[in-house]
């Protein structure tokens, strides 16, 4: 999957999720930081999947954005089981209950998807096989990860 950047005409495989003036979460291109116009509506309509890793789990910003922003409503959140023994502490476990409250109230979908059988890959490797099995955006603070993720050829939001 790629976008196109209205204002500098590149096709980007990765954007940038930035607040703007209005405290509201945005899409930005990577390359210009132009604002790509709708760009949650555009991701949630090809794809709808996000799995997000313990960088995002653990900063809160999910949650943080469905408490005023709502860039992220109406995503599916695939929570891979190597993601959630990573945040295994008190603020992981506090967002993952926020993201549950979410669910609970039909804003999000929240699953875990099946683990794989292979144990001997690498906690990135795991995420990454997830995203492509679900065809599924990989949501990022992580510059290893994102780089991981663009080399696949995968779309990726980062901060």
């Amino acid at each position: 999957m790629t976008v196109l950047c209205p204002h500098c005409g590149r096709i980007l495989k990765s954007c940038k999720v930035t607040p703007s003036e209005d405290k509201k979460l945005v899409g930005r291109c990577i390359n210009c930081s132009g604002i790509i116009p709708d760009l949650n509506t555009t991701l949630l309509y090809y794809c709808g999947y996000v799995v997000p890793d313990s960088s995002v789990i653990l900063s809160g910003i999910i949650s943080k954005d469905m408490e005023r922003r709502r860039f992220f409503e109406g995503f599916t959140f695939l929570i891979h089981p190597v993601i959630r023994r990573e945040c295994d502490n008190k603020g992981g476990r506090k967002e993952l209950g926020r993201l549950a409250h979410f669910s609970s109230i039909g804003r999000i979908n929240f699953r875990e998807p099946q683990e794989d059988s292979d144990k001997e890959q690498s906690p990135d490797e795991l995420i990454v096989n997830t995203a492509r099995k679900y065809n599924a955006i990989v949501y990022t603070r992580d510059r290893g990860m994102y780089g991981a993720i663009i080399s696949k050829g995968m779309f990726c939001l980062t901060k």
